[in-house]
């Protein structure tokens, strides 16, 4: 399966002011971290400026096939947050 910005990000961006919100119509495993790294090639693909802030909308729509009570699962998860909180924070702060 591609992965494309479009495929990711679908028809769905907001401007807000200067800068533009755009949302994601689909669960995104954040467990993982192929999906992760596609999701990242989205944002660097799509948007003209370096993302400021990435939010998640629950746990249950982002987590993925793991198991929520499990300590190693929830690991990968916090792991995908993380490498996701890195790349805005690497990015941001090369374009400030």
């Amino acid at each position: 399966m591609t992965i494309t910005p479009a495929a990711i990000f679908g028809p769905s961006v907001v401007a807000a002011s200067a800068a533009a919100i755009y949302t994601v119509p689909m669960g995104i495993s954040i467990s993982d971290p192929e999906w992760v790294g596609h999701l990242i090639e989205a944002i660097e693909g799509l948007c003209p400026t370096p993302p400021t802030m990435i939010w998640l909308d629950t746990l249950a729509r982002t987590f993925g096939a793991g198991d929520e009570n499990s300590q190693k699962d929830m690991n990968a998860f916090v792991a995908g947050v993380d490498r996701l909180r890195d790349f805005a924070h690497h990015v941001g702060s090369s374009h400030g």
